[in-house]
């Protein structure tokens, strides 16, 4: 289904299109989401679609975007979807507001400190190392194996431990999240009745939750101190001076180890799966890693001078940007750039949408990295763009998740050549999640030629 685009600065629009009882819950429920949303874009910055009884408001125009999330986000709260998610979630830094939320983003910050970030990578390197010596040539699915790399390293780097037990606690906690939020999706009376939810999805997670409180306890009852995320929260005060309770650390390690890893391993995968369909981009960012680097894995003073994969990068994450959709509730009456919305409006901004938005970028749909150019940059308003959110809610872990999936990229391709089924058609639908989940592409994997090897060898020697 298209739409004329109609210019609606001023007023709200209803998205035409709905049944009489369901409104347009059918269509956020099915594959036709994506569409969906990229249809509203192209109605209004600001779309009215009825959800059964309940108005929800599609945000995509980035001038309201902006407002919402900078200038005006003292008026906006966390939506009613991460409400519902709160048995999850507790109130971490993904669900709480206010205080609340800027003392517990004060006192997690230093864990993502600039001067962490050479330590982190140099971990990293030896992690994706050796998932290059487990992977061989032939069809694989590489997700899982970057999955596994991604909860490794932060299993370690935050909380000191990679105990097996304790990883697939972390990946059966993942895969219960990313259920329960397609079952909201699908069923969006659960979120005013999330119980069954929690009934159906919250056995991996009391078990991930148990698993962590275990090694709060021991540190506690051993005077253990690593200086590690754990430590922060195990150290930490609330508001009033008081220690942080066991309640506390385990909403914050929850929150940071459920939205951190998949996110990195998702745009590891967009990135390869869109490589494998534009064969001539990867050769040329092939080149460009042989060209300047010698190690399997480049580092972090080497990926400033890496300007096709940072481009790369950049534009996997345009087309599928890891936080792909931002939900929030007006607090009190309130107008977007000369559109009013009342008190308790639900509102939805579609990253998607708006990173595939024709107003903003030229051939919108098609994974052109060289785009990024200075020019674009400058002209694009401050909201066209924005994989990690913005305004004082951006993702706390951007640079770190950007530099880890920079690495795991240059990594593979510089060993790898990715080929996608000779028979691929089209673009697979990707999966909603908490986070954008890749779909199943069956990658094949081929060894780079010897002719790549040899220029690495030689740069090596000099």
């Amino acid at each position: 289904m298209t739409h004329q685009v109609i210019s609606q600065a001023n007023r709200i629009v209803d998205f035409p299109r709905r049944t009489l009882l369901g409104g347009c819950a059918a269509l956020m429920a099915t594959g036709s989401m994506f569409g969906f949303l990229e249809d509203c874009e192209r109605l209004g910055p600001v779309v009215r679609a009825r959800i059964f009884h309940k108005s929800l408001y599609l945000v995509t125009g980035p001038e309201q975007i902006e407002e919402i999330l900078l200038t005006k986000a003292k008026s906006f709260h966390k939506p009613i979807g991460l409400r519902a998610l709160r048995w999850l979630f507790g109130t971490g830094l993904l669900t709480s507001n206010g205080e609340l939320w800027k003392h517990r983003r004060k006192l997690v910050q230093p864990a993502f400190h600039q001067r962490h970030h050479a330590d982190y990578a140099a971990e990293l390197a030896t992690r994706i190392e050796a998932m290059l010596e487990r992977l061989r040539p032939g069809q694989t699915d590489v997700h899982e194996h970057v999955v596994d790399v991604c909860v490794e390293q932060l299993m370690s780097r935050f909380f000191d431990s990679t105990d097996p037990e304790l990883v697939r606690a972390v990946r059966g906690a993942a895969t219960s999240c990313h259920d329960a939020t397609q079952t909201l999706m699908a069923k969006p009376w659960y979120y005013v009745l999330p119980g069954p939810v929690e009934r159906r999805y919250g056995e991996p997670v009391r078990r991930l939750e148990r698993a962590l409180l275990q090694i709060l306890r021991e540190r506690r009852a051993r005077g253990i101190h690593r200086g590690d995320f754990f430590d922060l929260l195990a150290s930490g005060k609330e508001r009033d001076g008081c220690p942080l309770s066991d309640a506390a650390v385990r909403d914050e390690a929850i929150t940071m180890i459920l939205a951190g890893h998949e996110t990195v391993a998702s745009g590891v995968t967009w990135a390869l799966y869109l490589l494998a369909k534009y064969p001539d981009v990867q050769r040329r960012l092939a080149g460009e890693l042989a060209s300047a680097s010698a190690s399997a894995v480049p580092t972090p003073g080497e990926l400033a001078r890496l300007t096709l994969l940072n481009r790369v990068v950049k534009e996997t994450f345009r087309l599928y940007p890891p936080t792909h959709r931002i939900g929030r509730t007006s607090i009190e009456p309130v107008t977007l750039a000369g559109v009013p919305l009342p008190a308790r409006a639900e509102l939805l901004i579609s990253q998607w949408a708006v990173h595939r938005s024709a107003r903003h970028y030229d051939r919108p749909t098609e994974f052109d990295p060289d785009r990024w150019t200075d020019e674009l940059v400058a002209r694009l308003p401050r909201c066209a763009y924005l994989p990690f959110s913005a305004g004082p809610h951006v993702c706390i872990g951007e640079s770190m998740a950007t530099t880890e999936v920079s690495l795991v990229v240059a990594a593979l391709v510089r060993k790898f050549e990715l080929r996608l089924p000779a028979d691929w058609r089209g673009d697979p639908p990707p999966a909603e999640g908490l986070t954008l989940l890749p779909c199943s592409v069956p990658l094949t994997l081929v060894r780079r030629a010897a002719e790549m090897e040899r220029r690495t060898s030689s740069m090596t020697l000099t």
